[in-house]
């Protein structure tokens, strides 16, 4: 698969499109509209030192949900963002960010949290 993503979808090759990065808010917006229910995933990560105010501002723009158990985060941000979820009502999701050879320190299933209520909660909180 990361073959077939060099081969085919780096710049210079056949299937390349040129892409803009665009705000948060703006992705928000564009999710929210087009009935998708918004996720910010692997806080500890990705967005780093995300607090309070930041997660009131991005509910109140149409986040529904806050990655909490992720392959990233370590025991004390987990336990962070559970409780960062319960106290803005945004669902807990799970995931490992497994993407094959590109990221192989990261198994496939690893994070062993979450299951079908997850996805049940997001689907109730669709537009």
């Amino acid at each position: 698969p990361y073959l077939f993503y060099k081969d085919f979808f780096m710049e210079g090759k056949p299937a390349f499109v040129p892409s803009k990065d665009i705000s948060l808010l703006d992705v928000l917006d564009i999710v929210g509209e087009t009935g998708g229910v918004p996720v910010l995933a692997h806080p500890g990560a990705s967005f780093q030192n995300v607090n309070k105010k930041d997660l009131s501002l991005l509910k109140s723009r149409g986040l529904k949900g806050l990655e909490v158990y992720t392959s990233y985060h370590n025991e004390e941000q987990t336990r962070n963002y559970k409780r960062l979820a319960e106290e803005f009502d945004l669902v807990p999701t799970a995931g490992s960010d497994f993407h094959g050879m590109i990221k192989p320190h990261i198994a496939f299933g690893s994070v062993k949290e979450g299951g079908y209520w997850m996805i049940d909660k997001l689907r109730k909180r669709r537009p």
